[in-house]
């Protein structure tokens, strides 16, 4: 166990760290630099690391074998990768920032849960975050920036049970998202937007979940689960994307106030049926 506290200046580690546990506080001025390490944990903690008002730097992998905390900002200094063994918890208290660069984060989950309740990328966007493994819960409770954001396997493999997304995703190329029993969004906007349900249902809001630059919208439920698309305006809806493709394991349901459904370009599959509920209008297919 390593246990520093400080009243300012800058805590130093070295790439090559092993311990057991890392817990460090840098008091109201004091700055963290840590270039990676092997922690294999004490108690469930593995990294505990408070900066005051100053950062977090990484600048290199690490490898935790228990709970994980960033109570300060942190900046992503290089690419890295964070491997989180044996079902911890990876928790990102203040913002989250690249170093100006376009730094990328990977965190290679193993059953715990991963959440970001602060925004990332706000001052210095992110280049791709991707969260893979199987994952109790992936939050980001604020605001995010990145070049791609990627969590899950859009395939079927190794995926969060829950996504939750509170706020709004901007990325410069995609968002994929996949996950294996519940889904929270608030709105995604790239590009090209993917979404898998695996093994339950999609529900999409139009327009809530929509941003204004996606051009591609996929939905896709694997084995089992509905896609669920709802209208959350009354009137007229003009879905706004190039292309939409839905493709349902079950049945495909289009529901909600929207009278009028204006799609540029859509693709419907259906193992089962295909439902527009309450639409009281009509749906213009562009093709």
């Amino acid at each position: 166990t390593i246990n520093v506290t400080g009243t300012g200046g800058t805590l130093a580690m070295n790439a090559g760290l092993f311990a057991g546990l890392l817990d460090a506080d840098m008091g109201a001025t004091g700055d963290i630099s840590l270039a990676g390490a092997t922690l294999t944990g004490v108690g469930g903690t593995a990294l505990d690391l408070t900066a005051g008002p100053a950062t977090i730097t990484l600048n290199g992998d690490l490898s935790l074998g228990a709970n994980a905390m960033f109570n300060s900002a942190v900046v992503i200094g290089n690419g890295i990768t964070i491997d989180m063994l044996g079902g911890p918890t990876l928790t990102f208290d203040g913002t989250v920032n690249s170093s100006g660069a376009g730094e990328s984060l990977t965190v290679e989950m193993s059953g715990g849960s991963a959440f970001f309740l602060d925004e990332v990328g706000g001052a210095d966007a992110l280049g791709t975050i991707d969260i893979n493994g199987l994952a109790t819960t992936v939050r980001f409770a604020s605001p995010v920036a990145a070049g791609s954001l990627l969590v899950g396997d859009l395939g079927g493999g190794s995926s969060p049970d829950r996504v939750v997304i509170n706020d709004t995703v901007t990325a410069v190329s995609d968002i994929e998202l996949a996950y294996t029993d519940q889904l929270v969004l608030g709105t995604l906007d790239a590009p090209t937007v993917s979404i898998t349900g695996i093994g339950t249902n999609l529900i999409f809001r139009a327009p809530d979940n929509i941003g204004a630059s996606v051009d591609e919208l996929n939905l896709t439920t694997l084995g089992s689960g509905r896609i669920v698309l709802v209208g959350t305006q009354a009137g007229d809806l003009d879905v706004g994307v190039a292309e939409v493709s839905l493709n349902s394991a079950q049945s495909i349901i289009v529901t909600g106030p929207t009278a009028n459904w204006d799609f540029r370009d859509i693709s419907f599959s259906a193992a089962d049926t295909i439902v527009f509920a309450t639409m009281t209008e009509s749906v213009d297919w562009r093709q």
